[in-house]
């Protein structure tokens, strides 16, 4: 059995050990965002919209179970949640240190992308072949899926621990200035044009983002009872004084809950006053008294001399209280399906 002549040794020990087991969990964490990708692709989805959907909802769930999950049920066998939380090597120490190693490692290392840097300043000169050349140059792919995920993996770690150990929002706070300024200088310098998507991986995160909430409410309560009971298993879990901002942040949460539910069941979404509720373009006049002309998209024309005129391009105003736009502009701010054969303009 392992034994220690004095106490900082087996410190060194637990941390070093800690260490280790964050850079393997951090490795963890890449192997299941590989595994991923390749499950979303299997799928076969039928966009790009719909891959990078599959793959922030997977990616997102795998992550926060573990990374957030997983570290907790293992800190809590046998004794449950104990002092031993805090000590070198513990829960604590191990998810701090991936919240650190995800600033440095993912955040700093898009900033300055080894990979890029090395394809095009070490590669690319040696090469004979333009065409060689042009792939070496070609910028990354951007993942839009991983992006949202990897925020969702920070935020979780956050809202769940933080109670228990607040430093951590100061971690997550300095975490997402360093990722914002980072993936801004990431697409400006180096990522290729970002995939067509809709607002259902926002709708998603958003979602997912309100049940990490709910767990904090929990956990505040849980880390409240530890602060004023230590780890005794006999006491209380909340008091008459602590049972009010409770309830008061559990009443909160519900009321964001409705009000986002309800804003959406309003239509106050593009979707929503974009929608053309299924009426075909012939029915128009019959069913809602209006004049629409046809028109041909500019976007979609290919040639200067096939251009529509001004007359062939415009919309009616419609009998309705919604705002009219010129076809014109409605095409030219619809942007071409890249990666799909769809709308490639001239």
């Amino acid at each position: 059995m392992l034994g220690f002549a004095n106490t900082d040794r087996a410190v060194q020990f637990s941390t070093g050990m800690g260490a280790a087991s964050t850079v393997v969990h951090f490795a963890a964490n890449l192997v299941i965002k590989a595994l991923i990708k390749k499950m979303a692709a299997m799928a076969r989805p039928p966009s790009r919209t719909f891959y990078e959907r599959s793959l922030f909802t997977l990616l997102s769930i795998a992550w926060c179970i573990n990374t957030v999950a997983l570290p907790f049920v293992v800190g809590i066998i046998p004794f449950g949640l104990t002092q031993a939380f805090y000590e070198a090597g513990g829960v604590i120490q191990h998810v701090c240190l991936l919240a650190v190693i995800g600033v440095f490692a993912t955040e700093l290392g898009r900033v300055f992308p080894i990979g890029p840097l090395f394809q095009r300043y070490v590669l690319a000169p040696s090469v004979r072949s333009q065409r060689l050349a042009d792939l070496l140059w070609h910028p990354p792919r951007m993942w839009l899926g991983i992006r949202y995920a990897e925020l969702v993996k920070a935020m979780a770690i956050s809202l769940f621990y933080a109670p228990l150990y607040p430093p951590l929002y100061v971690i997550t706070a300095a975490h997402m200035i360093v990722a914002g300024i980072g993936f801004r200088h990431n697409i400006s310098f180096w990522l290729e044009r970002p995939p067509h998507v809709d607002q259902h991986i926002m709708t998603r995160l958003l979602m997912l983002l309100q049940i990490l909430l709910l767990l904090h409410i929990f956990v505040t309560a849980l880390g409240e009872r530890l602060a004023r009971t230590g780890d005794d298993p006999s006491a209380d879990f909340l008091t008459a004084d602590e049972i009010a901002p409770f309830l008061s942040s559990l009443g909160l949460w519900i009321v964001a809950l409705v009000l986002r539910k309800t804003v959406a069941s309003a239509g106050w979404s593009a979707a929503a006053v974009l929608d053309t509720q299924g009426i075909r373009y012939s029915d128009l006049p019959q069913l809602k008294g209006c004049t629409v002309e046809r028109y041909a998209c500019p976007g979609r024309v290919a040639g200067p001399g096939n251009m529509p005129s001004e007359s062939e391009t415009r919309i009616y105003e419609t009998e309705g209280d919604g705002p009219s736009e010129s076809a014109a502009q409605i095409c030219a701010d619809a942007e071409p399906v890249w990666g799909l054969g769809l709308g490639s303009t001239a």
